[in-house]
């Protein structure tokens, strides 16, 4: 299943719908047209595309995490 067939089926469960569960994509590939679907279709708060080197994508992993870890969202009110 690919991130956009689980993101959907997220969206299809009203129960899920409602858990304001963070949705980003962590990818090798970043065009135009797939980017534009993630935030318009799928409404998710992230897209990165992954970095080719180990350090690289965990420093993005790190800074994703710390963002999360400080934003606010109807569950954790």
């Amino acid at each position: 299943m690919s991130g956009v067939q689980f993101k959907r089926k997220i969206d299809a469960d009203p129960i899920l719908r409602k858990k304001s569960i963070p949705f980003l994509f962590f990818s090798t590939v970043a065009n135009q047209e797939t980017v534009d679907e993630a935030y318009e279709e799928l409404t998710v708060q992230g897209y990165f595309k992954k970095r080719s080197d180990y350090k690289g994508m965990l420093e993005d992993v790190r800074i994703i995490m710390a963002y999360w870890k400080c934003c606010k969202h109807p569950n954790a009110l």
